[in-house]
């Protein structure tokens, strides 16, 4: 029988090889509660890091200034590529799943690995999970059962992460 990693087995084999990836150290099973241990990020999420920047885009019209949202989208594809070289598919990338630490300027960490899958050879997925402002058409378009009506959770990472750009610099989606 095949298994498929468990959400803390996923998060800590990547949690460890990339900077951009939060480090996650031990999960712990109560009767009532699954608590994951994970590096502290005490820059918050990278949703209130933008929410807090709405004056100025009133003067810029941008959220976030250009160079920033690079320096922060730089790094988040840095884990997304990390990810999907290491064969794992995210599926809930977004602002509240993207935590900075304290460092000035914050290093952005992706976290929240609870619909991430891994794949083998196939890697066509039929589960729509996520966040909607965030799916992809071929991810809302998935239906279960039917040949290649499927969806490839790398590319809908990807879309995501076009979301997120598009969040970060306009404050909308």
């Amino acid at each position: 029988t095949h298994t498929h990693p468990t959400l803390s087995q996923i998060q800590a084999e990547l949690g460890y090889g990339h900077a951009n990836v939060i480090q996650a150290f031990e999960a712990l099973l109560t009767p009532t509660h699954l608590c994951l241990v994970m590096e502290y990020a005490a820059g918050g999420s990278l949703t209130a890091y933008v929410a807090d920047k709405w004056r100025k885009a009133q003067e810029l019209g941008l959220f976030l200034a250009e160079d920033e949202a690079r320096y922060f989208f730089k790094q988040f594809l840095a884990a997304v590529e990390y990810c999907h070289s290491h064969l794992v598919a995210h599926r809930d990338l977004k602002l509240d799943n993207t935590l900075l630490d304290a460092a000035d300027p914050p290093a952005l960490k992706i976290c929240d690995f609870g619909f991430a899958k891994t794949w083998s050879e196939e890697a066509n997925m039929f589960t729509q999970i996520g966040t909607p402002v965030y799916m992809s058409p071929e991810l809302i378009h998935a239906k279960p059962g039917e040949a290649n009506k499927g969806y490839d959770g790398r590319s809908v990472d990807v879309w995501a992460s076009g979301i997120l750009l598009l969040v970060m610099l306009l404050g909308s989606f």
